[in-house]
């Protein structure tokens, strides 16, 4: 509540101010109501109001003042309004921005089914006045646009494609990598020139890969260089390599080599003599027979703990090479007290013969419960043993042993089965043949 007192001494001075200069009466008017309208209270003219009446009335320079001051607040409440708007807009209008500048990036899913183009204008307009946060967390759900044809044949086609021919070429590189590309000669050079310990690995290499008979290193084989490196051979300190050497020129297969090989056979190695017989088979050499019987005529030539072995290998080759005049020693061997396949051995090289003395063997041989008996011999063995005496009876053509044969039919083996039944159906197709006395 205004006081009394402060209206009328603020007229009565505005009346003078009217009289003395008319100029100022319309602003000190003013100043006047706007006084009067302001809430002028004091704490000291709430609790009395008589002390009000009794203060002296402001001057016109104290209204001035005061009027000043309202108007420069004013102003300050004005221009903070103003500020606010301001920012208030901008923050809109860069809210606008980024809904626009979402909806660009979007797929115009709506468009391509027929909806108008305004609605995304709508969208925007709709979102300005939400939060950016929860326009950031909470986007609009776009459907995914339908792959292509070419997408498809990349991402199921080309795309697993290129992931197996990566596979396929890292191992073909690492195969490439591990393997050997040494010719036939660089093996030589190393056997020849090399360290020892070098030697008998690029001998037993060479060896080896040459009993590979798809390994194109054979069409490169240097018979007269491997003969030379051969001989020096002799003097190495490692013996193993002349006796992996010597197993080498059986498997080359070529008769210049045949001196040589059965120079071998007196070699002060037993394992090289050995290789030298297994050699000399390979090669069919007529020229090593007689020394072969002379080895099975006098017992002394082979060391007692090595004799099985060698009688084993010579009846081999003497079944290889195919000479009849070693067929009185094979007979011999059919009765051979040690090992058992030194005979059968001899009954494989006498089925090569036609000699029908090696049936009672082959039969033995065809025996699996015989074979069971047998501890040293493993399931591979004597799988090999039935499927070597069936190769004999199909040699003689043996009509006598066809119940035994017959059995073979129902055997454990795959491999035996296949092959009695191939044994069977040579015997029905030819006639059996007689008989030798």
């Amino acid at each position: 509540m205004n006081s009394p007192a402060i209206e009328n001494e603020a007229q009565s001075e505005s009346a003078e101010a009217e009289a003395d200069a008319p100029e100022k009466s319309e602003a000190s008017t003013k100043s006047a109501d706007k006084s009067s309208n302001s809430e002028i209270e004091s704490p000291d003219s709430k609790d009395s109001g008589t002390e009000a009446k009794s203060e002296a009335a402001p001057s016109p320079d104290a209204e001035n003042t005061l009027a000043e001051e309202v108007k420069a607040d004013e102003a300050k409440s004005d221009e903070a309004k103003s500020d606010e708007a301001k920012s208030d807009e901008a923050k809109a209008e860069a809210k606008t921005d980024k809904v626009e500048a979402d909806s660009a990036t979007k797929p115009d899913v709506e468009a391509e089914a027929g909806a108008p183009a305004k609605d995304d204008e709508k969208n925007a307009e709709a979102s300005v006045g939400t939060p950016v946060d929860q326009v950031a967390q909470s986007p609009k759900p776009v459907p995914r646009a339908p792959v292509g044809t070419g997408g498809v044949i990349f991402q199921f086609v080309v795309f697993p494609l290129s992931i197996v021919l990566g596979i396929v070429g890292i191992f073909a590189f690492f195969n490439w990598a591990m393997s050997d590309h040494r010719s036939y000669n660089d093996y030589l050079h190393a056997i020849d020139q090399g360290w020892e310990s070098e030697r008998w690995q690029a001998a037993y290499e060479l060896q080896f890969r040459i009993t590979d008979r798809g390994d194109k290193l054979r069409e490169t084989a240097d018979i007269m260089e491997t003969l030379r490196v051969y001989e020096n051979s002799k003097t190495f300190k490692d013996q193993r390599v002349r006796s992996v050497l010597t197993i080498l020129l059986g498997h080359l297969g070529d008769l210049q080599a045949e001196e040589a090989l059965v120079e071998a056979l007196s070699d002060k190695t037993d394992d090289t003599r050995l290789n030298a017989v297994f050699a000399l088979g390979r090669l069919k050499s007529k020229l090593a027979v007689p020394s072969f019987l002379a080895m099975l005529a006098n017992s002394d030539m082979v060391e007692e703990s090595k004799r099985d072995s060698f009688y084993k290998v010579i009846a081999y080759s003497l079944g290889e090479i195919g000479d009849p005049s070693a067929i009185p020693a094979l007979k011999k061997l059919l009765r051979h007290q040690g090992q058992v396949d030194v005979g059968w051995n001899a009954a494989l090289a006498l089925a090569r013969f036609g000699d029908k003395s090696a049936l009672g063997t082959l039969s033995a041989m065809m025996s699996r419960p015989n074979l069971e008996g047998i501890q040293t011999m493993n399931a591979k063995s004597r799988d090999l043993t039935i499927i070597n005496a069936l190769k004999g009876a199909r040699m003689l053509k043996a009509e006598s042993l066809r119940d035994e044969i017959e059995l073979l039919k129902a055997d454990s083996s795959f491999r035996v089965r296949q092959a009695a039944l191939e044994v069977l159906k040579s015997l029905d197709q030819k006639e059996p043949a007689k008989d030798n006395k």
